[in-house]
């Protein structure tokens, strides 16, 4: 279930060595990205998964159909971001 305005979707089963150019050109088809994060473990290592902010929320729900496409060898996995106090 999509989230009020939600304007943010959580990428996984991203591979470890992703570069945030690779993310952007790939979710960037899907409307105007305000931001990626890639979060990182205490070893450096990315954690295989991302966060991509957009500007509009109409573009998450475009980002959703990105489920399955391979970025790096890997297919991604993609849903909508929720609060986790939620």
């Amino acid at each position: 279930v999509k989230p009020a305005d939600c304007k943010k979707v959580f990428v996984w089963n991203i591979p470890y060595d992703v570069e945030e150019a690779s993310i952007r050109e790939l979710f960037g088809e899907c409307g105007a990205i305000k931001g990626v994060q890639i979060p990182m473990g205490d070893d450096g290592k990315i954690k295989g998964h991302a966060f991509v902010q957009y500007e509009e929320t109409e573009s998450t729900d475009k980002a959703l159909e990105l489920a399955g496409r391979v970025l790096g060898g890997r297919e991604v996995r993609v849903d909508f971001a929720t609060s986790r106090r939620q």
